[in-house]
Order: C-alpha cells, then sequence, then structure tokens
C-alpha cells in the first residue's frame, strides 16, 4: 500500500467554516494513521453555526498536538515519513442535515531550528562497575529522512577514559517496545514511546571516564558536554579474546580461561525437523522461548550458543513485502532490533556467550535454502542487483552492508555476551560461489568492522562443505576456521574435519552438526558430537543444531555431564594434540568400539565409545556391556599418572587408578565395566 511521505513537513494548516444555518455547534478531531495504522488524533475543537476557524497543527517531534488512541506510541517527527491516512471526524449533538466546509489543508515545510541542541537527557547511571554498560538516551529537534545514514546524520559519543585513550562510538536509533504472550497468535509487540537516540558504551578501565557527543548533518556540526561516570573494579570477566599466550584457545579479558559449551538457537523455532518429531514444536513465541532457552542452558552450565539475524528472525534489513516492520535497503527494522537487545540481555543475565551470524546463505541464494528473491537488493524488488554472487563485488551493496555492520556495532558492540561476529552462515552455498570474489569481499569488509569496534569482538566466516574454503582460510582477516559436521558416523566425521584444517594453524569448531531419523539416533549423535569434539583440540564443543529437540526432551543433561568433566581445565600452553591411543580388546572378541582423544607429553583426555551406537547412523537403544577392554596411551614422559573414569551421562567419577610410565612412554590402562561410552584423564603426578 502506498503511504504519504510528509517527512519534510513540520506544520498542518486547515480551514473548517460553520454555515450560518447548520444545526448547532460542531465538534471535530483531525486523525493520522502511521504506517502500522496507529492512530494520532488531535484536541477536540468546537465551532458554533457561523463560525470560520484556521487551525495549525505542528507535527514535530516536539508537539503536544496529537495524542495516541488505543495503543502506547507516542507520537515523534519519523512517523511523518510513511502516514497511511489523514482526516477528520465531525460531531454535532443531535441529528440533522446540514453541511460543513474543509478548506486550505495545507502541509507547511519545516524550518531548521536556529540552534542544535539534545534534550529529554538521560543517563543509566553515573557510578558503574567494570564492564558493565553506560547508556544514554536523548532526543534531536530535527527530522530525518534515514536516521540509519550516517551520511544524513553523524551522532557520535567520544569517551576519554583515565588512561587518556579515547573511544568513538556512533549514537542509534532505538524505538522501544512492550511484548504480551497470547496463547493463540504468540508473541506481540507494541510500539512504546518515542524514537529516540540512544549511546552505549562498555568501559575497560577503572577510574574516572569522561564524554562529549558530536552531531553533524546537513552541513552542520555541533559538540555537546556530555559528562562524567565513574567505573570500580568488578568480578565480571569481560570480553572473550583469544589468549596471548597460546591463541588456539579463548580468555576472558580477567584472563580465565573459556571453553564453550553449548549449542545452536538460530531462532524460536525450526520449521523443519531431523525427523517427525513426538512433540509438537512451540512456534511464534518469539522472545519468550530464548526466556525459557537461556534458563535451562544456564541451569546445565551451557555458556555458549549461536544466533542468526536472518529474514524470519532478528533480522534487520528485508522488503516490506516479507513483513511490515521492514523498510528496504538501508532502514532497519526497530522492532527486531528491540528483539536482539533482549535475547543478548537474556545471555548477560545467565553468563552465555553468543555467536551473532549477520547473512545466512539462503539471502544470497536462488538454490538451496533460496530466499534471494525476497532480498531487498534484487532488481525484482526494486533494488540493483541482478544476480546473488554481484552482492560481493558490488561497490553499493558493499556500502550498504558496512553501513549496517556500523548499526550493530553501535547498538551491540558494547555487550560482553557477544563472542563473535560471525559474518556468513555456509558462504559457500551462495550464488554462483567463486572464491576470489568471496576472499576479496572479506578481505575488505573485516578490516573496515576491526576499525570501528572499539571492544575487538572476534570475527569469523562461517563453511557448509567439508573442503571449501582454503582460499578463504588462509588470508589473516579470518581467524577462526569454522563448519558443519552433518554426519551419521559423526565421530569420523569430527576428527576428519580437524585433520584437514589443523595445518592451517588456526583455532578450529564445528558450528553446525546433528542427524538422526528417530529419537535415539538423534540423541546418540548429540552426544557422540560433544563428546568427540571436546576431547579433540578445536577451542569448544560442536553446536548441534536441533535445538527443538534437546529443549523438549530435556537432554541438557547431557552437557551438564560434559560441563562437570572438564570443569577446572585449562587447556592453555598444554600442546594438545590429536592422540593414538589404540583399544586392547579380549582375544577373539568382535566388539565395535573406539577410541578418540587428544594428549600431550604428560596429560590426555579420550573417549572410549560403542562404534555402533555412537559412530553410526541407526540408534541403538541398549548399548552393550563391555568387559576386559584395555587402552594403551603412548608418548608420554615417564612417571607416576592418575587415571580417572568418567560416567558421560551422569558427568561423574567412577573410580580412579594410578599407573607408571617407563621410558618407553606407554601407559596400559584396563578400563572398568561400561555401557555405551566412558571418559577418561589421564595427568602425570607431580612429584
Amino acid at each position: 500500500m502506498r503511504t504519504l511521505d510528509w517527512g519534510s513537513f513540520g506544520r498542518l494548516s486547515f480551514t473548517v467554516s460553520v454555515p450560518a444555518k447548520a444545526p448547532g455547534p460542531v465538534t471535530f478531531i483531525c486523525y493520522l494513521k502511521d504506517r502500522d495504522w496507529n492512530w494520532f488524533q488531535s484536541s477536540l475543537f468546537s465551532l458554533a453555526a457561523g463560525q470560520s476557524r484556521r487551525i495549525t497543527l505542528d507535527l514535530s517531534s516536539e508537539s503536544v498536538d496529537w495524542q495516541g488512541y488505543a495503543h502506547l506510541k507516542s507520537w515523534d517527527a519519523i512517523l511523518r515519513r510513511q502516514l497511511q491516512e489523514i482526516g477528520f471526524k465531525f460531531y454535532w449533538p443531535a441529528a440533522g442535515t446540514g453541511r460543513v466546509i474543509l478548506s486550505g489543508i495545507e502541509p507547511e515545510t519545516a524550518a531548521a531550528p536556529a540552534e542544535l541542541c539534545l534534550y529529554n537527557f538521560r543517563e543509566n547511571t553515573r557510578r558503574l562497575e567494570l564492564y558493565a554498560r553506560f547508556e544514554t538516551a536523548f532526543e534531536i529537534p530535527l527530522f530525518f529522512d534515514n536516521p540509519f545514514d550516517p551520511a544524513e546524520v553523524d551522532i557520535q559519543g567520544v569517551f576519554s577514559a583515565p588512561s587518556g585513550r579515547q573511544v568513538s562510538v556512533p549514537a542509534f536509533i532505538y524505538q522501544d517496545f512492550v511484548r504480551h504472550l497470547d496463547q493463540e497468535e504468540g508473541e506481540r509487540l507494541a510500539p512504546y514511546g518515542k524514537t529516540e537516540w540512544r549511546l552505549r558504551f562498555t568501559p575497560q578501565e577503572t577510574g574516572r571516564y569522561t564524554y562529549r557527543i558530536t552531531l553533524k548533518t546537513a552541513g552542520r556540526s555541533q559538540e555537546f558536554p556530555g559528562g562524567e561516570f565513574e567505573v570500580t573494579p568488578s568480578n565480571r570477566p569481560g570480553f572473550l579474546r583469544w589468549d596471548k599466550q597460546d591463541p588456539r584457545w579463548l580468555a576472558l579479558d580477567n584472563g580465565e580461561f573459556f571453553y564453550p559449551i553449548g549449542h545452536t538457537l538460530r531462532s524460536p523455532d525450526d520449521q523443519r525437523e531431523a525427523y517427525r518429531y513426538e512433540f509438537k514444536q512451540t512456534k511464534g513465541w518469539g522472545t519468550f522461548l530464548y526466556d525459557d532457552y537461556f534458563r535451562e542452558m544456564a541451569r546445565h552450565d551451557e555458556n555458549y550458543v549461536r544466533l542468526w539475524m536472518s529474514a524470519w528472525w532478528a533480522g534487520l534489513e528485508w522488503t516490506p513485502a516479507y513483513a511490515p516492520h521492514y523498510d528496504g535497503l538501508g532502514r532497519y527494522s526497530l522492532e527486531n532490533a528491540w528483539r536482539q537487545d533482549l535475547v543478548l540481555e537474556r545471555a548477560e543475565e545467565t553468563g552465555i556467550y553468543a555467536i551473532l551470524t549477520l547473512i545466512n546463505h539462503g539471502q544470497y541464494s536462488a538454490g538451496s535454502d533460496r530466499e534471494w528473491w525476497d532480498n531487498p537488493h534484487n532488481v525484482v524488488n526494486g533494488g540493483f542487483l541482478k544476480s546473488p554472487e554481484e552482492f560481493f563485488t558490488d561497490p553499493l551493496a558493499r556500502e550498504y552492508f558496512k553501513r549496517r555492520l556500523r548499526y550493530l556495532v553501535a547498538r551491540w558492540g558494547s555487550s560482553t555476551s557477544i563472542a563473535f561476529w560471525e559474518l556468513w552462515n555456509e558462504v559457500d552455498l551462495t550464488g554462483y560461489y567463486d572464491s576470489a570474489r568471496v576472499k576479496g569481499w572479506h578481505q575488505a569488509v573485516v578490516p573496515y568492522l576491526r576499525e570501528i569496534d572499539p571492544w575487538d569482538h572476534l570475527v569469523t566466516t562461517h563453511y557448509c562443505r567439508q573442503n571449501a574454503d582454503p582460499l578463504v582460510w588462509v588470508i589473516p582477516e579470518i581467524e577462526s576456521i569454522v563448519g558443519n559436521a552433518y554426519s551419521g558416523t559423526v565421530v569420523d566425521a569430527m576428527k576428519d574435519f580437524f585433520l584437514k584444517r589443523v595445518q592451517f594453524a588456526k583455532p578450529v569448531m564445528l558450528n553446525e552438526y546433528g542427524v538422526g531419523g528417530n529419537r535415539t539416533a538423534l540423541e546418540d549423535n548429540l552426544h557422540a558430537g560433544i563428546w568427540t569434539s571436546s576431547v579433540l583440540p578445536m577451542f569448544g564443543t560442536a553446536l548441534f543444531w536441533e535445538w527443538p529437540f534437546i529443549h523438549n526432551f530435556g537432554l541438557y543433561t547431557h552437557y551438564q555431564a560434559l560441563a562437570r568433566f572438564w570443569k577446572g581445565e585449562d587447556r592453555r600452553g598444554q600442546h594438545l594434540q590429536v592422540s593414538d591411543a589404540s583399544l586392547r580388546l579380549p582375544t577373539g572378541s568382535s566388539l565395535t568400539l573406539g577410541v578418540v582423544g587428544m594428549q600431550s607429553e604428560d596429560r590426555a583426555f579420550l573417549w572410549v565409545y560403542d562404534g555402533q551406537k555412537y559412530n553410526g547412523k541407526r540408534g541403538t537403544p541398549n548399548p552393550e556391556r563391555f568387559e576386559g577392554v584395555g587402552v594403551e596411551v603412548r608418548a608420554l614422559q615417564a612417571g607416576r599418572y592418575r587415571v580417572e573414569y568418567w560416567d558421560t551421562l551422569k558427568g561423574e567419577l567412577r573410580q580412579f587408578s594410578e599407573g607408571t610410565v617407563a621410558s618407553d612412554g606407554l601407559l596400559p590402562l584396563v578400563l572398568p565395566v561400561f555401557q555405551g561410552d566412558l571418559a577418561v584423564k589421564v595427568k602425570r603426578v607431580q612429584s
């Protein structure tokens, strides 16, 4: 539907005339309907018969002439750009016939204020802990056709740290919402209050900070004194980094080792299912589901998640025909941005760190999971790209994406819960994939992102295919190599994934896996994936895809058991490599056992598993009982060793033993009787 663009108009004038013979006094209102059909009306005017009046109503953000009706949104100037309707309603005290003359309806161009100012200025605090968020909110008496375009308006917060370091952060346009859960229709959001500007900053030093705000627009610039705030020491761990001494692993700003244990939460629900689930998925509940997800994850010691910004969930930029809260290229969905705010707040509250995936492959694919036909870049939707692959080389497309990155950093860069900016999901499934184009795109975009992100979040990009794409993996802009391992033989697939990438000397992790044709097979795949990946030198556990399956069957206990096994283990500086430990089976045995693990000269972490159950394509509900099985661990330093045997379902130490390694470096172990699988820790005892 076409809308009225009254963005440049600051006042609305009209004349109402009541003929002398009209029946009684006439009362009337003027009303406006915004793009979401929210109703705003003027106060009630009254004219007696024979009277005429010229009325002027203020359309600026400071106007008190418009009152919302049956909603919580306040009038502001940004609504002028897309008005659905302008109208008048007239009322008489009694029935009768007559007429009213409405004339001279004229919108008037808004005059720019003589002086720029900030008003309704608020700060969330003047005293905060280290790594807590400082935030200001304010309004500006100007209308901006596109407040997301820094060429039209550029507002920066310039913060001076106690050390003298200066940090600039862009302000961003913000709209608050309230959420409601309808049991039939799901989550509903309603705008609340005015749109306004926000400025977010997370301090990385203790002491006294000062800040100022700069504004540039339409050839004018002005600087406003902000204020000051005090930052006190805290127990907050800060942002995630590659460890300075051993950059294969993650560490927090406070120096703590961080090992990711978690799974994917792409969106609240998933239209696809690994098999026809026995339960009915809860759909449409939006952020309310994330409340449940994060609570259960934290309760079971998970600390890591992967979130998408897709068209159907939390995306910023898409076509309005797809959903009314979208507004095309270069204009962002404030509704979805508010959702992302809430999700990241929940992550912070529960101590969970998130990969934020910015583009899913379908947006630029006419084949795999195609969404290209709804993409605002597409010429058929008024864009300027004729094919998806042009996105990687077109200068204007790159400029639009950089603008989006700027908004992302302004709004969420201050969040300590963001672990990675993951630029792409399965970038090798886009358009007609061309390695040189994709490589060049990353070489242009990543330096820009690092330049504008003062908190230096980690950056990566994700691939689907097992062998794609070494030409991109090697570039310095890509800090880590992440991909998929969808396989029934998941142990083999994960080990192969790691071995093919270890030569690139970068941290490696699996961001997707999970297959199974029934509940048992899928749960076995989940279990095998987190244990296999955890005993390989990957910087975190593999992220299982089927999150509704985990939630509905309460399978978080698998993660809690894993977390208990790894509690207190710091992998940094251990020089862990894939272990060549081998099994010793009873004479004449046909057992389908396997062992996978990693080790250094003085320790080893192993997972012994039933290959039929955990490395096959069919689930085995009743695992076999294993007795008399041995393991030989090689290349260990001579000395005494403590060996622990762990129950992988309960996360409990079953028993321990001690052994001695001679000059041959061999440690033979006899495993206790077990079913399904067993985890083993081997550590040299310091004399």
